[in-house]
């Protein structure tokens, strides 16, 4: 096993993968990090912003919040079937190259502005993105064999991922009223599709049997029809995602006592700690905080407020190459990288609120949002890349794993469901009672109640995640 103060000691990210790695999962680790970063700087546009994007196709703000909220529920809804049917797909590679196509032609269809095109775009970004990321997650970790090694992996790769994201929102704030953008977007999806049909032999992966193979392909077929119909039901969905993952957690609870092993719910507990505040905090990021920079933030050298999340990939990928540096010979265990994570989003939110609670004239200045911002960013590094790397460490078995990851995934859902509720509330208000001191006392409200919650949960961790991480 590689020492971790041998790991620690490389200088850059190219150190890593050259020393401590076979050669072959050496080259296939550096085509997967930088594929993926081409491919998520162009899949940004749909990725972060989709409420703004569907506002600009003509729907009503509550109705965007809706669909978008309701395709990243059954985006995280998919992660969980597949986490429960490709317990013997083991080729992620086909996936990514599957869901890279999807993608692409979803951002393509978007920018006809149509609305059929649009559900239709909106169902393939659906199922594209939730198979790619589903995926990429397992595939990544399969190039490591050692738990330091794979856990800075995971920060690699979510440097990439970061740069990739910086690119693709750059290029949204410079253009956002340019039409050629999504051509861009869609023509950078489909490069790194052909880019990974080429290289397709150079990946490391398992092999699937052909049988497996096509039950994955009716799989795919069937919930692409299930999603276009589920989009028409979008409260309906939120509910029933809602019990449906609380079904789940119920089914793991039974399984683990039955078989007397409790990895995986303990992993189900972490999920609960980390996952769900992280994915709330971040629906809170792409659809209500994006409207409240947009509106109540005073503009930044003529640009709105919300140019100020770009400070998000920016933070993300410059923290993640300091955690490289002999700034970081300490070791840090995992469950402090997730405290210091949970705390950091704690303080996030906690500070808007302090900011809009005493705002003068309806707006605030935008240095607070933007240390908010860059709290929450080094926040999602740190929770994303451990909570990733962690599936491999604490699960042992590939059944458990690819529930674990699916759970994992569908978190996701669960968060933004209730994250909707929020947000719907405070709209829906704001309809009746327009104002600006209206809605900055609304704002409060909703960021102090959240803010709340999020100092419950760091509590409960402080004093359980060590014992949910040990092995």
């Amino acid at each position: 096993m590689v020492d971790n103060q041998q790991c620690l000691k490389k200088n850059s990210c190219v150190d890593l993968i050259e020393t401590d790695m076979p050669t072959f999962k050496k080259k296939s680790f550096k085509l997967i990090i930088l594929v993926n970063a081409l491919f998520f700087s162009g899949y940004y546009i749909i990725k972060c912003p989709l409420a703004y994007i569907l506002q600009k196709n003509g729907l009503d703000q509550v109705s965007s919040y809706s669909l978008a909220s309701t395709a990243n529920i059954i985006f995280s809804f998919c992660s969980l079937i597949f986490g429960f049917t490709l317990k013997d797909f083991k080729t992620q590679k086909i996936a990514l190259i599957i869901g890279v196509l999807l993608s692409g032609v979803s951002i393509g269809l978007l920018s006809v502005g149509n609305y059929f095109l649009t559900k239709l775009a909106i169902t393939l970004y659906v199922l594209g993105g939730s198979l790619y990321f589903f995926s990429i997650t397992l595939l990544v970790n399969k190039q490591f064999d050692d738990t330091h090694q794979r856990l800075k992996g995971n920060f690699i790769y979510q440097i990439f991922v970061n740069f990739g994201g910086f690119i693709g929102s750059f290029l949204f704030y410079l253009e956002l009223n340019n039409s050629h953008l999504f051509l861009y977007e869609a023509a950078v999806c489909l490069i790194s599709f052909v880019l990974l049909i080429v290289n397709i032999k150079n990946i490391y992966d398992d092999k699937t049997s052909r049988s497996v193979m096509k039950r994955f392909f009716l799989l795919l077929s069937g919930l692409f029809c299930l999603i276009f119909l589920t989009l028409r039901y979008e409260s309906s969905v939120r509910i029933i995602t809602i019990l449906f993952f609380f079904l789940a957690i119920l089914y793991i609870i039974y399984s683990s006592n039955k078989k007397k092993s409790y990895d995986l719910l303990k992993f189900i507990g972490l999920i609960f700690l980390f996952s769900v505040p992280y994915w709330m905090a971040y629906t809170f990021m792409y659809n209500e905080f994006f409207d409240f920079l947009s509106k109540d933030v005073d503009v930044i050298f003529g640009l709105s407020g919300n140019t100020l999340l770009l400070l998000n990939p920016a933070i993300n990928m410059l923290f993640g190459l300091l955690t490289l540096t002999p700034l970081f010979l300490k070791i840090v265990s995992r469950h402090q990288y997730l405290n210091i994570g949970l705390f950091l989003l704690f303080f996030a939110f906690l500070l808007i609120t302090v900011a809009v609670k005493y705002s003068v004239g309806g707006s605030i200045n935008p240095i607070y949002p933007a240390f908010s911002v860059i709290l929450y960013s080094i926040a999602e590094f740190l929770i994303q890349s451990t909570l990733n790397s962690s599936v491999s460490d604490l699960l042992k078995t590939p059944e458990d794993q690819t529930i674990g990851l699916g759970m994992l995934r569908s978190s996701r859902a669960f968060s933004a469901a209730i994250a909707f509720y929020f947000m719907t509330y405070h709209e829906k208000t704001l309809a009746v009672h327009y104002s600006a001191h209206t809605e900055m006392q609304i704002a409060y409200y909703t960021y102090a109640l959240f803010s709340v919650v999020l100092g419950v949960i760091l509590m409960l961790s402080i004093s359980q995640s060590k014992k949910l991480l040990a092995t």
